[in-house]
């Protein structure tokens, strides 16, 4: 009896799952259910982007594979360019680089992501794992979007300690193999202009800061005051341009991601500063850049009297 019901479950199975292992919670479809987008679509509708923004988008050229950068990793902002880019028919980020979406995928969805995990820890006694399956790869080539972000909480334990892959030198290592440009656009999340603070107040430490906000803060900003939330695109980087600058030719992809990371944290930074204006310092750190001010150093000592 045995003999007949396993190959018969394998033969569903492999029917099921579609010959293949690649089904990951890092993956959006566009059809995520009309309610779930209804949702999601209400709960984004007062962030603010502005139509001046939309042509940096739209000259990026027809074959460039699109991956939007974000400084921090933020599920609500990976779901907001999802929805919003997709109602305004421009490429929307269907692949989250590091990301695990569980709430809005389909739930059809999810029993595959389960059976497909399963199965092949049972069959070949080893994790699911998309670089190592070539699956940002080939959803990337096949048209799809994807968002990364440079900055999350256990990132430099995963690249530096655990060896994980670091999604820049993945997307260094494909654009050494491919004709077709990658393309990385810096996007802006904003919850007030206000200029940020070296001295985190005690609100800032339990709910986040206007920066970085924490899932509390951020809901109240975007329902108390929506119109305070908006979006900026910074200057679209591209990778090809990057890798052939002479500077970066003759090093270690290593080296190369390193660049890239401080190269668009730099950009987002600066962009955030044109808006906010720069960081404010403290009473304290005021009076102290003032005394050790070298200038102010060279006077005091020039009309310092003589000693004795």
């Amino acid at each position: 009896m045995f003999k007949k019901i396993i190959p018969k479950t394998r033969s569903w199975l492999t029917t099921y799952l579609q010959g293949t292992y690649n089904h990951y919670l890092c993956y959006l479809p566009q059809k995520i259910g009309a309610l779930s987008f209804y949702m999601l679509k209400l709960l984004y509708s007062g962030i603010k982007l502005d139509d001046a923004q939309i042509p940096t988008l739209k000259k990026i050229e027809e074959d460039a594979l699109v991956v939007y950068v974000t400084r921090n990793k933020s599920l609500f902002e990976l779901l907001f360019y999802f929805v919003r880019y997709q109602l305004l028919k421009l490429p929307f980020p269907q692949i989250g680089f590091d990301y695990r979406v569980f709430l809005w995928q389909p739930v059809s969805r999810l029993i595959k992501i389960l059976l497909a995990h399963v199965d092949n820890f049972l069959v070949h006694k080893k994790l699911l794992n998309p670089y190592q399956n070539d699956y940002f790869r080939k959803e990337l080539l096949r048209g799809g979007s994807a968002l990364l972000s440079l900055i999350e909480e256990k990132g430099f334990y995963r690249r530096f300690v655990k060896k994980e892959t670091d999604p820049l030198q993945f997307l260094i290592r494909m654009q050494q193999s491919t004709n077709r440009p990658i393309v990385l656009v810096p996007q802006l999340m904003f919850f007030s202009k206000n200029p940020q603070r070296t001295i985190s107040s005690l609100t800032d430490v339990l709910f986040g800061t206007e920066t970085n906000p924490g899932r509390i803060r951020r809901l109240v900003t975007l329902f108390k005051g929506p119109g305070n939330v908006f979006v900026e695109i910074s200057e679209p980087v591209n990778l090809q341009t990057f890798l052939a600058n002479p500077e970066n030719t003759d090093r270690t992809i290593e080296h190369q991601s390193l660049l890239l990371r401080r190269n668009l944290l730099l950009q987002i930074n600066r962009h955030r500063q044109i808006i906010t204006g720069p960081v404010l310092k403290s009473r304290i750190e005021f009076k102290e850049s003032i005394l050790t001010n070298e200038t102010l150093q060279q006077l005091e000592t020039a009309f310092a009297p003589p000693a004795d």
